[in-house]
């Protein structure tokens, strides 16, 4: 045997080793280097030769897969073994690979290594094998091991009779949030690959990192800054995404939105694919929330609409999680990095590994001098904000490399995946631990390796590289006879494959034949499964569709894409890709299938004639990128009850996706409202407690009789519910009359109620915030401030007052609107003109104005603004360009 390593092995990037074994040949991942090495950011394929039996991926990161087309390319025929949800990431991450590369095309002439049709080829050759699953291919066993990195990440033990090889992959040896530890991939190995990345280092306790991380954005938050996390979109991400909101669902940081941007959102969905890989606390949080990771008026929202990444970037305060994690210029992380730059108030939390040439090392670099200019999306910014390192790597450290080395016992151990010293620092240990043969082989080093029999060599090390004479083992069995091979990809009808359901995700049998006729179920099937709309590739669906391996073939899959595209497929392939597919969902998780090829202007009109009765239809809103249709009404809640069928049909009728925004008009329920009440009532004001579904109004008087009239009426139309607030009848002799007659005993030992009154005003007049008005509620006093969320920060001062005077203070939960409004108006600059008046968000304690588009307006005055508004009203402030 000889394992020839052409990439990743004094370095970490372009991992890519060749094993020979007889006459055949295997190479174990395909990397992808950040910056060239050589001249070169793949590995050395030219040292493959002409013919290749097989390619093995053990995980989805690039640095492991992001040359793969090439590969593919090179060797046609090759088919390449994975784990399913390692092949659902590897998709899509080579589709944004390209995307960036193209970029890079466009800005730098830099050619894209290879197309998009390269990259349709490399996956049609995938075929996906479960863990723990041998691939018996004559006399040559194959088994994935789970390694703990990432979902879907492998060790690969590679077994004949001459020996067993181990290669580790990249490998974590404590459970995560989302994946469990690895498993020891075979007991006595004759080789044993691993990776060395921090074979210099011991991490710190992850619980330690994870609760310093939590405490580090709550001061953040205290001091009204926000946190950026810039994070890998496979692993790291969805690992922060659950950590935080954990933490908030715990108490232990305050109810603040927290975005997700980038590839991350992609990759959200494939782990929500594969349960069974999952931790037992995440699966039970599967089962208790659906997704995850984002749940429906949940406090962690995707960022769909790039348009939305300036709202998000300067609002204050919140949590944004964004790929990529090196914060790579062009990468929603690199915008947000240089608006977060800016702003002392913010942290911007770098949480893994950083490339020598990266971004985000230059982050780090300049945190340590405190100054300086950084390179983003937007340009070169001065830095001024915090930024800090944290330590959550899903790679083994030096300790738990050596522990899974212990417990394996191989006979010889290879260090590679490693840099600055770490793979010398890690044998020189290994070494005092009894370790007897270990090497460290460079970029184009080969170790061969003869039989069982043969004697150990002794490692040596010297000062200076203690790694550069050990590429070849000397002890090589010259007599040994190597005659086992394995076959090519025409020959693999000894493919052993789990039938087990869960493990294999087979959902639907189709004998190896998917049908027009088995789309539909196949979709209902897989909506169930994923309970959120991904992008599939055709292998991935056959998969799904109950197809072995061997039944997986570049002819079955042409002729599968014509299968997908017929006329009531319920799968609709990606307009940019054109490589993926995705369902066609409609809300609830319910199938759509297509008809006939609608322009967006004819759906526009078959909505309007649908809906030509309700009066209330203001807008149909038309997505042409994903062929949907938002349907805004004054009163959503009672269209959508009656109209369900409707939208069920006019999907089915247009192949369009329906929905009812369940956004309420403000204005025209309050206009309804107040067209309701009876003029002698004397109605003043209107207010809303959305969550709630009330309307507010003040009044002078009403008749309990007339109202629950008017509610019927009201109720109907707007599913919301009509309340008359009149003053109360004070105390009199001891005794409070209320609105509607009642009376209740007043407490003794109470200041007379003007005097109560008088008293609380005295205590607010040198406050720094209006106390606008105090009145009786029940047995309490009611305080009205701009915004319940100042009242909250008088906490203790009410408190006070309340046990001198006898009286509870309460604060009122309904904002003034109008002085909301006018406070934002107060603010502007005078140069300053609105497009339309401020408009109020009471849900989300917001507010938004429109400034005219043909001003200029400096960001650090729209900061500042944001800033004054909320120390005044404890709301957020949202402009909009």
């Amino acid at each position: 045997m000889k394992i020839k390593f052409l990439g990743g092995a004094d370095e970490i990037g372009s991992s890519c080793s060749l094993i020979e074994i007889a006459n055949s040949k295997i190479l174990i991942d395909c990397g992808f280097r950040h910056h060239e090495r050589a001249g070169e950011k793949i590995p050395a394929f030219s040292e493959i030769g002409k013919d290749l039996d097989a390619i093995i991926l053990t995980h989805a990161h690039i640095d492991h897969s992001g040359a793969l087309p090439v590969a593919a390319s090179s060797y046609p025929n090759t088919p390449i073994y994975l784990t399913q949800p390692t092949l659902s990431i590897v998709a899509t991450l080579l589709l944004d690979t390209l995307k960036i590369m193209e970029l890079g095309l466009e800005a730098d002439g830099e050619v894209p290594i290879y197309s998009l049709r390269q990259i349709e080829n490399a996956l049609s050759s995938c075929r996906p094998i479960s863990f723990n699953t041998k691939l018996k291919i004559k006399d040559l066993e194959i088994t994935f091991r789970p390694a703990g990195h990432i979902l879907g990440a492998a060790s690969v033990v590679i077994e004949s009779d001459e020996g067993s090889i181990v290669f580790s992959g990249d490998v974590h040896a404590i459970d995560q949030l989302t994946v469990p530890a690895l498993t020891v991939p075979h007991n006595k190995p004759d080789v044993f690959v691993i990776e060395s990345t921090y074979g210099n280092k011991l991490h710190t306790s992850r619980a330690l990192e994870e609760k310093r991380l939590i405490e580090r954005i709550r001061t953040v938050v205290e001091g009204k800054g926000s946190v950026l996390i810039p994070a890998f979109a496979v692993g790291r991400s969805q690992e922060l995404i659950l950590l935080v909101s954990r933490a908030i669902e715990k108490g232990e940081l305050p109810k603040i939105p927290v975005y997700v941007d980038g590839l991350v959102k992609s990759v959200c969905g494939i782990y929500n694919s594969f349960p069974y890989l999952l931790t037992s606390w995440l699966q039970k949080r599967i089962k208790d929330k659906g997704n995850p990771f984002f749940q429906d008026k949940g406090f962690v929202t995707p960022i769909y609409d790039p348009k939305l990444r300036r709202d998000a970037a300067r609002e204050r305060s919140s949590i944004i999680i964004s790929s990529s994690g090196m914060v790579t210029v062009g990468s929603p992380s690199s915008f947000y990095a240089g608006e977060f730059s800016r702003d002392p108030r913010c942290l911007i939390a770098i949480s893994g590994y950083q490339d020598e040439e990266s971004p985000g090392r230059k982050m780090l670099e300049l945190a340590e001098k405190g100054k300086g200019k950084l390179l983003t999306s937007k340009g070169e910014v001065n830095l001024s904000c915090a930024i800090e390192k944290f330590s959550f790597s899903a790679h083994s450290d030096a300790y738990q490399v050596t522990s899974e080395l212990e417990a394996s016992k191989p006979r010889r151990v290879v260090l590679v995946h490693g840099d600055g010293g770490a793979r010398e620092a890690l044998a020189k240990h290994l070494s005092t631990l009894g370790f007897k043969d270990i090497h460290l082989p460079n970029l184009g080093g080969e170790i061969e390796i003869g039989g069982r029999k043969e004697k150990r060599s002794q490692v040596t090390f010297s000062d200076k590289d203690s790694g550069k004479n050990n590429s070849k083992d000397t002890n090589q069995d010259t007599n040994q006879e190597i005659n086992q091979s394995i076959t090519n990809s025409n020959d693999i009808d000894d493919l052993i494959n789990s039938t087990s359901e869960e493990q294999t995700g087979v959902l639907l049998a189709t004998n190896g034949s998917l049908q027009i006729e088995h789309l539909t179920p196949l979709a209902e099937k897989l909506a169930i499964r994923d309970r959120d709309s991904r992008a599939y590739t055709i292998t991935e669906i056959l998969i799904s569709a109950g197809y072995q391996p061997n039944q997986i073939t570049s002819s079955e899959i042409e002729r599968v894409k014509i299968v997908l595209k017929s006329k009531n497929s319920p799968f609709s392939q990606d307009r940019s890709s054109k490589l993926v597919w995705r369902l066609r969902l409609l809300p609830g998780n319910r199938i759509a299938t297509k008809k006939a090829n609608f322009t967006d202007h004819d759906v526009s009109n078959i909505v309007k004639r649908a809906f030509a009765s309700e009066p209330t239809l203001y807008k149909v809103g038309i997505n042409k990128s994903t062929r949907s249709v938002t349907i805004k009404f004054y009163f959503p809640k009672p269209i959508l009850a009656r109209h369900k069928e409707t939208l069920e049909q006019l999907t089915e009728q247009t192949g369009w996706l329906m929905e009812i925004a369940d956004s309420v008009h403000q204005e025209e329920l309050s206009k309804l409202a107040l067209s309701l009440i009876p003029a002698q009532w004397e109605a003043k004001s209107v207010s809303f407690i959305l969550d709630k579904e009330i309307v507010a109004v003040k009044a002078n008087t009403f008749d309990q009789k007339v109202l629950d009239e008017i509610n019927r009426v009201f109720q109907d139309k707007t599913a919301f519910k009509l309340e008359i607030q009149v003053p109360k009848v004070v105390v009199i002799n001891s005794t409070t009359i209320n609105a509607d007659g009642s009376t209740s005993q007043a407490v003794k030992q109470r200041l007379e109620i003007n005097a109560a009154y008088a008293k609380v005003k005295e205590g607010f007049a040198k406050q720094l915030h209006q106390l606008i008005r105090v009145g009786l509620k029940g047995e309490a006093l009611e305080l009205t401030f701009i915004t319940p969320e100042i009242g909250k920060r008088y906490e203790r001062l009410m408190n006070e007052i309340g046990n001198e005077i006898g009286y509870t203070l309460v604060v009122r939960q309904n904002p003034d609107q109008n002085k909301l409004q006018q406070t934002v108006k107060d603010l502007l600059p005078n140069e300053w003109f609105l497009a339309g008046e401020p408009s109020i968000n009471l849900a989300k304690q917001e507010i938004t104005i429109k400034p005219l588009s043909k001003l200029t307006i400096d960001t650090q005055d729209i900061l500042r603004l944001k800033q004054e508004f909320f120390d005044q009203t404890g709301w957020q402030l949202l402009v909009k360009a």
